[in-house]
């Protein structure tokens, strides 16, 4: 009988594994064919041109000829996609920049689709994580980011759930340093930070271990500046690429569909070129941007910790924290692209078999709003032509606002 047990679950085990494989050669697949349409030309210029700079300037005098607002780890990803690039061409055969450069994003869906699989594989049932991983893969808006608009939303996705996954098989010194390459990709890793040290302290961890992450984090982050330094003092040249990121776009919005898009179209008749530095009730919206984004980050660490050691769920728990955290960024922050709303998205996405019915139909209803975001986008870059009036956008916006409040409500109700 036991004999029998084991041949089972080698069976199902040895199944399971051709049918990630499957998915995997299909997505992989249906996104290098889907490449070739409707890229966002903008962006993908720019990609090229950097790499083009990397490779014949080096790192070391990059940003003192190329206006980049882009961090390391970023630019470390340019420069390799740029020699595979420039290489094939040279060597080999003729390819379009569209494929090459669309690349990282779509190997990094396809690692999430992995990390997704190791992290859930054990806490859900076969048949709810299948569907899962389906929803996740041919997700529409999550080929749009990486294979139409080439976008690499879905590498910080990665880092996040790497560095997660390591954190809770208590590889500690990994995870770290996977967060800190991530922070140096888009500087949103911190966000997730103080709910890993937060479960690490609930979970009895030492805080030898916990002083030890946030060193490896800090030490991480600040090698991967190095070799961009052309020689002065590193701590002020880190400080100062973060702040000429935060300079280079200083609007309130940049085509998104949240709370300040309400804002500016009733005061403003218009949502776009209004500097956040512009005073609004005697604040900067800056200022009341990082206020209302900082009460509701603290709420929900709040939340977080008070029902870490209460539930079994710490996955929805973590998770759901992610998605809030991430769509009050996209809602409240300045400076904000439309895109960035997917951050909370995926995350709401990886909450899908603990929703209710509701919350699954608003996380739809969500997904056509950032569609239509995306829409607004291109046309504002005349790749399509379609016109939004700004009543549309305040309702879209408000909608946005509304299923943010929903969700709120939910996870603080859930933790009564």
């Amino acid at each position: 009988m036991l004999l029998s047990i084991r041949n089972y679950t080698k069976t199902f085990h040895n199944k399971a594994i051709r049918n990630l494989t499957l998915l995997l050669i299909i997505g992989l697949l249906l996104r290098l064919f889907l490449s070739q349409y409707f890229t966002y030309y903008p962006d993908l210029n720019t990609y090229q041109l950097w790499s083009l700079d990397l490779i014949r300037f080096g790192f070391k005098k990059f940003y003192s000829l190329a206006i980049s607002n882009y961090l390391p780890t970023h630019l470390y990803i340019l420069w390799f996609t740029g020699k595979i690039y420039y290489f094939i061409n040279a060597k080999l055969f003729f390819i379009k920049p569209e494929l090459i450069y669309k690349l990282p994003g779509i190997f990094a869906d396809l690692g999430n689709f992995l990390l997704i699989y190791l992290i859930f594989q054990k806490r859900i049932s076969s048949k709810i994580l299948f569907t899962l991983l389906l929803v996740f893969l041919f997700n529409p808006l999550f080929i749009i980011n990486s294979t139409f608009w080439g976008q690499t939303d879905s590498i910080v996705i990665f880092f996040v759930l790497g560095s997660f996954y390591l954190l809770k098989n208590n590889l500690l010194t990994l995870s770290s340093v996977i967060l800190a390459i991530g922070q140096a990709f888009k500087p949103f890793g911190i966000l997730v930070l103080p709910f890993y040290l937060i479960y690490m302290f609930k979970n009895n961890i030492g805080i030898n271990k916990i002083i030890t992450y946030i060193i490896v984090f800090v030490i991480t982050f600040c090698l991967l500046f190095i070799p961009f330094n052309s020689g002065g003092n590193l701590l002020l040249f880190i400080f100062q690429r973060h702040f000429f990121s935060i300079e280079n776009w200083n609007y309130v919005t940049l085509n998104a569909f949240s709370f300040w898009a309400i804002i500016l179209s009733i005061f403003k008749r218009t949502i776009g070129n209004i500097s956040e530095k512009e005073l609004f009730l005697n604040l900067p919206f800056f200022t009341w941007g990082v206020i209302i984004f900082g009460i509701i980050y603290i709420r929900l660490l709040i939340n977080f910790i008070k029902n870490l050691t209460n539930t079994k769920n710490t996955l929805y728990l973590f998770f759901f924290s992610f998605s809030l955290v991430f769509y009050a960024m996209f809602l409240f922050f300045t400076r904000v692209h439309e895109r960035y709303i997917y951050y909370g998205l995926v995350f709401l996405t990886l909450c899908f078999p603990f929703l209710n019915k509701i919350s699954r139909f608003l996380l739809f209803l969500l997904m056509i709003l950032h569609f239509a975001n995306i829409v607004f986008a291109y046309s504002a870059a005349s790749i399509f032509n379609i016109y939004f009036p700004l009543w549309l956008i305040v309702v879209f916006s408000l909608a946005n606002l509304i299923f943010f409040l929903y969700f709120v409500m939910e996870i603080l109700k859930r933790s009564k």
